[in-house]
């Protein structure tokens, strides 16, 4: 099946969502959780990206975070990355932490930021059931968790992570210290009541806002099937007389599927490997070697640079 194309575009929010592999768990201890979200407060700022709020579970994690620069793939890859790396490291394990594709879901600003921010902070007190979503604990129980933004949001914590922005809880109203116990009240009613909160469908937002997604997601289609095959061409031209030059036959791959867009699949079948699956670790594990070999980082940056220059 083919993956689906992300909407990306300069001031998107999303809500992003990732699982570990086989849905283990990963946060074991507070120290994974620290270490987490002191890669996410490198990822931040390395990348421009604003976060409105997060929580970690124990083999899974949300954030809201938005992207003035259009960059979700690249900052989303750093920081899976960059924790895959040091998890590793420090659990003396090797291999991948997470599973397939994090999820990204385009959120509409206001009523449904609102809603996005409250489904997070109630993630350690939902259960999820056949026919419909449960909450099994009270506000004490969130006040207690301090894996998530929900602290700073209340006023009952000081902000975890720096660089979180709390511009969402004007929500709730001006005055900060009101806003916060507008925002728990609000809370203590959805645990009263059971109350659902619900998207629309892959988004967060009015249908007026899925139909701008979706002619966004027409145009990038558009681009990438038309428009962008001059330029693959020329770089295919200019790469092709360092790839002869190169003897490390992961980066000959890293940089075909990375510059050139080929298939994982293809090149699986062109290099006896199982199935595609196989291709894309093997860019996993040579982007997180980058991050710890200095050789390495700068052979991918030299193409990085060299493919960069390249116009169609």
């Amino acid at each position: 099946m083919a993956r689906k194309i992300r909407v990306v575009y300069a001031g998107a929010t999303y809500h992003v969502m990732s699982r570990g592999n086989e849905r283990a768990v990963f946060f074991e201890e507070p120290k994974d959780c620290e270490l987490f979200l002191k890669s996410l407060e490198e990822g931040l700022e390395r990348f421009g990206v604003v976060l409105h709020a997060y929580c970690l579970m124990p083999n899974h994690f949300h954030l809201a975070v938005a992207t003035p620069n259009a960059n979700l793939p690249r900052f989303m890859a750093w920081l899976q990355t960059a924790f895959t790396v040091r998890y590793n490291r420090r659990h003396l394990r090797s291999g991948h932490l997470f599973q397939g594709r994090y999820k990204a879901e385009p959120v509409q600003t206001g009523l449904y930021a609102r809603k996005l921010l409250l489904y997070i902070h109630l993630n350690p007190v939902r259960r999820h059931q056949k026919t419909k979503t449960s909450y099994t604990g009270n506000l004490v129980n969130l006040d207690r968790f301090v894996w998530s933004s929900h602290g700073a949001y209340s006023r009952r914590s000081k902000v975890a992570v720096k660089g979180l922005s709390l511009q969402w809880l004007q929500d709730w109203g001006k005055n900060q210290a009101r806003a916060a116990e507008a925002y728990r009240k609000q809370l203590k009613g959805i645990l009263q009541t059971q109350e659902q909160i619900e998207r629309n469908g892959w988004f967060w937002g009015e249908e007026g806002f899925g139909g701008e997604l979706v002619r966004k997601l027409g145009a990038k289609v558009t681009r990438s099937r038309a428009f962008q095959q001059p330029l693959l061409e020329q770089r295919k031209r200019h790469l092709g007389p360092l790839l002869a030059q190169e003897s490390d036959e992961r980066v000959k791959i890293w940089a075909r599927v990375r510059w050139l867009a080929e298939r994982p699949v293809d090149l699986a079948k062109e290099n006896g490997y199982c199935d595609g699956g196989t291709i894309t670790q093997i860019l996993k594990r040579l982007e997180a070697r980058s991050l710890i070999e200095r050789s390495l980082k700068s052979k991918l940056e030299t193409y990085k640079i060299k493919m960069s220059s390249v116009k169609d």
